[in-house]
């Protein structure tokens, strides 16, 4: 009897929503109760400033600390599958590995597979846009998992898969 509700309880925890959060940290990534991913830049006893930019748009709000979920640490995006991942990626092309690498940092930046760093920013409709950098110019959509990678100037995209 005791094993089925130890089953019982761990189904019912499986299935609970993220708890809600009791006090931020400044620095720490939340989501907004909207989805957004922001990051704490003051806190006033449970009170928390929250600021960023996405889509190009500034967010800066103040919420409760319980409002606020703790944002996972793998995932850059909200919706599921246009969710940007922070580690490497593998490009490939017609069926060949080209030796081009993604390796998608959490602070905002990229670099490639031979270290050189840029920019970039991302756009919740899983858009990419490399401000500078090895991929500046480049058009990039995440979906499924993957980034597409689209030359200046092609209409051929190259497929990079999460390796992490």
């Amino acid at each position: 009897m005791r094993l089925i509700g130890l089953a019982l309880l761990a189904i019912l925890m499986m299935s609970a929503p993220a708890l809600a959060m009791q006090s931020c940290v400044v620095g720490q990534d939340v989501l907004t109760p909207g989805g957004k991913r922001l990051t704490v830049t003051e806190v006033n006893g449970s009170a928390c400033r929250t600021q960023g930019k996405i889509d190009g748009i500034t967010h800066d709000d103040w919420w409760s600390a319980f409002m606020l979920e703790a944002a996972s640490e793998g995932a850059i995006v909200t919706s599921d599958d246009r969710r940007l991942f922070v580690g490497k990626y593998e490009c490939w092309a017609n069926g060949n590995y080209l030796f081009i690498d993604l390796v998608i940092n959490n602070d905002g930046s990229y670099q490639d597979g031979t270290g050189a760093r840029g920019e970039m920013d991302y756009f919740l409709d899983g858009r990419i846009d490399f401000g500078s950098g090895p991929f500046a110019g480049y058009r990039g959509e995440a979906l499924d998992g993957a980034v597409y990678l689209t030359q200046p100037g092609t209409q051929s995209a190259v497929q990079c898969g999460y390796k992490g």
